[in-house]
């Protein structure tokens, strides 16, 4: 027997039924949460000079984008520090632009989560002439390899 719409809506109604109720609540809350993009990345530092990723240009019809950032941090080398040296961080932050003005961090970059063998390691989210940035900060005679993924959630 060959299942097709009809014959399987008469031998599972109930199943036919839970599956459109799935189908439009999932159309629902991508409407309520507007646009969702993911954004990964690899940035390399060898010293304590800030290292920096663009991961999204802000348009003036954006509107707000919520950035959920979560970084990962590992010593591969140097001369400073210790085999193993690592790091994790999850940071939040709210950036608006509306019309032809420039764009802004909401209040402040928000700190979720720190966890770091070395003090100086860092990760931020950074806003400039409406570029969102990820950035991060080594320390001296370390090379450091950071992982990032950046969900943007947009309401246009």
């Amino acid at each position: 027997v060959f299942l097709t719409k009809d014959n399987l809506q008469d031998a599972y109604p109930e199943l036919v039924s839970i599956v459109g109720d799935i189908i439009n609540n999932t159309t629902t809350i991508n409407n309520l949460l507007g646009t969702l993009d993911t954004v990964t990345g690899t940035i390399l530092t060898t010293d304590a000079t800030p290292g920096s990723q663009n991961i999204y240009s802000i348009s003036a019809t954006d509107g707000v984008v919520l950035v959920n950032l979560h970084c990962t941090a590992r010593r591969t080398g140097g001369l400073a520090g210790s085999t193993g040296d690592s790091a994790g961080f999850i940071r939040t932050g709210t950036i608006k632009r509306y019309s032809s003005g420039t764009a802004i961090i909401m209040s402040m970059v928000q700190d979720e989560h720190t966890h770091r063998n070395q003090a100086s390691w860092d990760c931020d989210i950074k806003v400039s002439s409406n570029i969102i940035t990820i950035q991060v900060q080594g320390a001296v005679d370390n090379n450091i390899t950071w992982k990032y993924t950046a969900i943007l959630y947009k309401t246009l």
